[in-house]
């Protein structure tokens, strides 16, 4: 199941400098150049792969950077994660379907459950 961070706030500082710390200390780059990426351009770091994913989930609310609320959101397999940031900056979800997931159920031709992937309800 694939995993994404959002930020509930609309803060551009999303993460914490021990957060930071960490990241730079797991992917062997140096913290200064993580921090400045991180302030310069914070959509650069990517949100939804592993060491930024598994930082947030040990942190917790350690994780935040200042006025920013991460959290980690769980996408089901056949449906594919895009982060959206809405009109103040705070961020969401949308899933999408997986167009080869949906080209199997119509060839299997089961009505009820092409309908229930289309309305988010089969995973």
């Amino acid at each position: 199941m694939e995993k994404i961070v959002i930020n509930l706030e609309a803060s551009l500082e999303r993460l914490s400098s021990k957060a930071l710390r960490l990241l730079a200390e797991r992917t062997g780059a140096e913290y200064e150049t993580i921090a400045r990426l991180h302030f310069l351009q914070p959509n650069a770091l990517c949100f939804n792969r592993g060491p930024i994913v598994d930082i947030v989930e040990e942190l917790g609310e350690e994780a935040n950077g200042e006025y920013a609320c991460l959290v980690v959101v769980e996408v089901p397999d056949h449906y594919h994660g895009v982060i959206e940031r809405r009109r103040g900056g705070a961020e969401t979800v949308k899933f999408q379907w997986k167009e080869d997931y949906l080209r199997k159920l119509i060839q299997l031709g089961n009505e009820d459950d092409i309908v229930n992937y289309v309305k988010g309800e089969l995973y």
